[in-house]
């Protein structure tokens, strides 16, 4: 049985709004999480981190004495990222002293100059430890540092000679007024962040060159997720696997819950909304931005290189694209030469998405081709299956950008009566929606931030 009331409640479950819940429970808060199978959280968003991510996820952890979030090299399985930009392909693996000789051999203006004079007398294990040891140090001290100047501050501090020279280099590379640079600058922004803009700022820059230098993961949610769930029940916590009836709204407030099962009535004070769509919800959030969202693509490639790529994140960026419509495709590869895409597309009023299968169809299969040669057409689109995912980003005006790079206050949790516009109280979006610049990382420093000794 459910309690009649609650301190926090939790709408939506993922392994982001688990360890919220912990977290809460660890503040002697009632906590109800509870889980409609209906609500999604982006999958790419939350699901593919950086070393960066990993670090603080790890200290959130510690924080809340949870050993399975301290130990979440359990759940992380390595990835490399190839990154196909117009006729280059640039492969990163977990090596940032090799991923900065790649960039620089394909890129020779990010980093040749620096490798040439700096890094080339170093051993790549040197280097690389280096560089972790700086992501953990960001990571400890991010959230006694949340603040704007602080984090700015706190990315200079710690860096060797050496490492400093490779920031330089990227901001002088990043800030050149070229094509290829903006189309690295918008490419990077989707791929590590949920929102982007065409305007450049430098603590965002900072955390792109990380992201792309820096380890990435593949998070094993449902592992996870099944862990988190025994820590938090443990601790006191309860869960439903329910549908919410009715919200109950009074005063400008959320005041109360009516569950579809029989529970019925759950009064609340707290509310946290862990998804990104807010369609069947009475309430909607006020960002301002252009919503992308993205087509799902399955079938199987039978093909004599397609092991070159498999368990790889593997993006596409062309010149002309940028700005446009259709800004961003990408692809992964199982052992079993299985694939599935993503293919953003902007969320025009009234516009379905299935006008945009062809599109879809038709750009990835001609991607697929440029690292597949011989793929055959009509096989493509026999075998493909197209699909919605839960994919969302949103492209902020460029005079948006100084809001997107301040960490306090986030307004971009406030949810507003779809009617009336008035700001509802007590309940909070915690969804993709509420991220700015810096993806995840400023995510976890917002959303973890109340709970954390600083």
């Amino acid at each position: 049985m459910l309690r009649k009331s609650y301190g926090q409640t939790i709408i939506g479950m993922n392994y982001l709004s688990i360890i919220y819940g912990i977290a809460s429970l660890n503040q002697d808060k009632s906590t109800l999480i509870l889980d409609d199978p209906n609500l999604s959280f982006a999958n790419q968003w939350h699901l593919n981190i950086g070393m960066l991510e990993r670090n603080l996820l790890i200290e959130i952890g510690q924080q809340n004495k949870i050993e399975d979030l301290i130990n979440l090299d359990n759940y992380l399985v390595e990835q490399n990222t190839i990154f196909y930009i117009n006729d280059k392909m640039i492969e990163l693996c977990h090596s940032p002293y090799s991923n900065i000789k790649e960039l620089a051999r394909k890129f020779p203006a990010s980093f040749s100059d620096v490798y040439q004079t700096k890094l080339v007398h170093i051993e790549p294990e040197v280097f690389d430890k280096e560089f972790f040891i700086y992501l953990e140090y960001v990571a400890h001290k991010s959230f006694a540092n949340l603040d704007n100047q602080n984090v700015h501050n706190l990315f200079e501090q710690k860096l060797s000679d050496e490492l400093a020279a490779v920031f330089e280099s990227f901001f002088r590379f990043i800030e050149r007024d070229e094509l290829v640079t903006k189309q690295l600058h918008y490419v990077l922004q989707m791929t590590y962040q949920a929102v982007f803009s065409s305007k450049k700022e430098d603590l965002e820059s900072r955390y792109l060159m990380l992201s792309l230098l820096a380890p990435r993961y593949v998070v094993d949610a449902n592992k996870l997720e099944e862990d988190l769930l025994l820590v938090y029940r443990e601790r006191g916590g309860d869960l439903r696997q329910t549908q919410i009836a009715d919200w109950g709204v009074a005063d400008s407030k959320l005041k109360y819950l009516l569950l579809a099962e029989v529970d019925g009535v759950v009064q609340v004070d707290q509310t946290h909304y862990f998804a990104q769509k807010t369609d069947a919800l009475p309430f909607e959030t006020k960002n301002g931005a252009e919503q992308f969202l993205a087509i799902g693509l399955k079938g199987n490639l039978n093909h004599d290189f397609v092991d070159i790529f498999k368990d790889k994140r593997i993006l596409f960026s062309y010149e002309k694209r940028i700005g446009s419509d259709f800004p961003h495709w990408e692809l992964k590869i199982d052992g079993n030469g299985n694939f599935s895409a993503i293919y953003a597309y902007a969320d025009a009023l009234g516009t379905k998405p299935s006008f945009y299968y062809t599109h879809a169809l038709e750009d990835l299969f001609r991607s697929c081709e440029s690292i597949l040669p011989g793929l055959q057409r009509s096989d493509w689109i026999a075998n493909t299956k197209l699909f919605m995912t839960e994919d969302i980003w949103f492209q902020y005006p460029p005079q948006a950008k100084k809001e997107l790079s301040q960490f306090k206050p986030n307004n971009f949790k406030d949810l507003y009566d779809k009617e009336s516009r008035v700001h509802i109280q007590k309940i909070y979006h915690c969804g993709p929606n509420r991220s700015k610049s810096l993806g995840l990382y400023s995510y976890l420093l917002d959303l973890f931030s109340d709970f954390l000794d600083n």
